[in-house]
């Protein structure tokens, strides 16, 4: 019964989108935020939170990483030293 209900609900939507009736609602172009959504049971919710969560800590890792790398490059070129990419290119 649920399919059926999923399916009636898709055509439903897809209808009223083709006929313009999904346009200039509030929020339009915004991001949803999934995590304020309350029909969602609370263990998705929370799995979906820590997910977010985790991939933010990477995303952040990652931008912190990138840093160091150019940090450290800049360090290099100031003391006069040649950069890591230089020095392998003219390697055998």
């Amino acid at each position: 019964m649920k399919l059926a209900l999923d399916w009636i609900a898709d055509q439903r939507i897809e209808a009223a989108r083709e006929r313009g009736e999904l346009r200039n609602l509030p929020g339009e172009g915004r991001p949803l935020v999934l995590e304020e959504d309350g029909t969602l049971p609370a263990e998705a919710r929370f799995a979906m939170r820590k997910m977010l969560l985790s991939l933010k800590s990477a995303q952040e890792d990652g931008q912190h990483f990138a840093r160091s790398i150019a940090l450290l490059r800049l360090k290099r070129q100031r003391a006069g030293q040649p950069s890591a990419s230089k020095s392998s290119a003219g390697a055998p």
